[in-house]
């Protein structure tokens, strides 16, 4: 984050003296077209105001091949810059198992910002598919494959209650 925070510092500081010196270009040109009329102002010879007009004319196009220079550099650095993101981003393609956490408890992937949404990990695996379980009252079932089921093992069956029909006789009622 400091880093980001010095680039960003840094890129301002060059934008500020490239406007800088683009604002002052254009006076010293204005300045060294209207260099005749300040010259009678001020009674100063023709060769002196030539040479005045000359200067600013050298002076504001140098500035502004200066400012010019230092965009196209600025902008070729940005661009390597991000070739070399580019080719960083193919050296380690996006994988499904970067967004997501192998739960230890169960096998099964958890989503990091979304609590309660697990994948199958064999269809991961298999086919690189991201499949949703559906969540069921006992486990966790894969929608493609049903030989996917994940048991939930907190889980708790209910007690089994014994159904009894009036009129029939049970081995407990001898």
């Amino acid at each position: 984050m400091n880093q980001t925070a010095k680039d960003v510092a840094a890129d301002f500081r060059k934008s500020v003296i490239n406007w800088l010196v683009a604002a002052i270009a254009p006076t010293l040109w204005a300045g060294a077209a209207t260099a005749t009329w300040w010259g009678s102002l001020l009674s100063l010879s023709e060769d002196r105001v030539s040479a005045i007009r000359y200067w600013l004319l050298f002076v504001s196009s140098t500035a502004l091949i200066a400012v010019a220079w230092s965009l196209y550099i600025h902008a070729l650095r940005k661009l390597r810059a991000v070739e070399q993101e580019l080719a960083d981003a193919r050296k380690h393609p996006h994988r499904f198992q970067d967004d997501f956490d192998l739960d230890e408890k169960l096998p099964m992937y958890r989503h990091k910002t979304k609590p309660g949404i697990y994948f199958c990990v064999a269809c991961v695996a298999a086919a690189s598919r991201e499949t949703p379980m559906q969540t069921m009252e006992h486990g966790w079932n894969c929608p493609v494959d049903s030989k996917h089921f994940v048991r939930n093992p907190d889980y708790k069956a209910p007690p089994f209650v014994q159904h009894r029909i009036p009129g029939h006789l049970y081995p407990e009622d001898f």
